[in-house]
């Protein structure tokens, strides 16, 4: 059985409950079927402990996302789990698209795959496909289509990947524990003036080529992102 770290984090809820009783619900909630939360990313979580070992880190005050996120990378890198899988918890996706998204990043190499996402009220996706069209099948059946970057609604990585990000990345000193960790979604000001935020700031750290990360969005199943629904076979080229 795959070992996948899963993170989520949820403002919302550590707003509602505060921040140590907001991931007590999530952690809760994942295990028993039976309790009530609006958090549309636990019903994805729930999935997901039915066919991988998990680990799941929950952050309910995260008020500054680039450190949240960087917090969730880190202790995914440190735990030695074949796969981080981050969901933001107005996110969820069906067992199947989960299964293929495991399976697909635990395939030989370093991998990246983006789960796409409808904006929220919008006709457009929160991924950035590339110029030149390549798309692949996985051994398990679902479809991809390499992509530049996106949101971090729901993304998996393997620990190759999490690797070669790591070694990229500036560090920062969390004042949380005094650790040193990687910061590869810390914001990017970039020559020309234009402003990254933490999503786009991590892929531009990301190093692509013949012997870096390949960066793929899936094509095959389903998600919701605040009650949007999107069947990514649409994406296709």
């Amino acid at each position: 059985m795959r070992q996948v770290f899963a993170s989520c984090s949820s403002y919302s809820l550590g707003q509602l409950f505060g921040v140590k009783e907001a991931c007590a619900l999530i952690t809760q909630s994942v295990q028993d079927e039976t309790k009530k939360l609006p958090c549309f990313a636990v019903a994805s979580l729930r999935e997901l402990v039915k066919f991988c070992e998990v680990t799941l880190r929950v952050d309910g005050g995260a008020s500054h996302i680039g450190k949240s996120r960087s917090r969730h990378f880190a202790e995914a890198f440190d735990s030695g789990a074949d796969v981080w899988l981050s969901i933001d918890d107005d996110v969820s996706a069906t067992r199947e698209t989960l299964q293929w998204m495991v399976q697909a990043v635990t395939e030989p190499g370093a991998h990246i795959v983006i789960a796409p996402c409808q904006l929220r009220g919008q006709l457009r996706v929160n991924v950035n496909f590339a110029d030149v069209i390549v798309e692949r099948r996985t051994q398990g059946g679902a479809s991809l289509r390499n992509a530049k970057s996106g949101g971090f609604g729901l993304v998996a990585m393997n620990r190759a990947a999490m690797g070669l990000v790591a070694a990229a990345s500036p560090t920062w000193k969390d004042p949380s524990d005094g650790k040193t960790k990687p910061a590869p979604f810390l914001e990017v000001l970039e020559d020309d003036g234009t402003w990254l935020g933490e999503d786009l700031a991590f892929f531009r750290r990301v190093p692509t080529g013949p012997k870096g990360v390949t960066v793929e969005a899936i094509t095959s199943g389903t998600t919701m992102h605040a009650g949007y629904e999107l069947a990514l076979e649409i994406l296709r080229a």
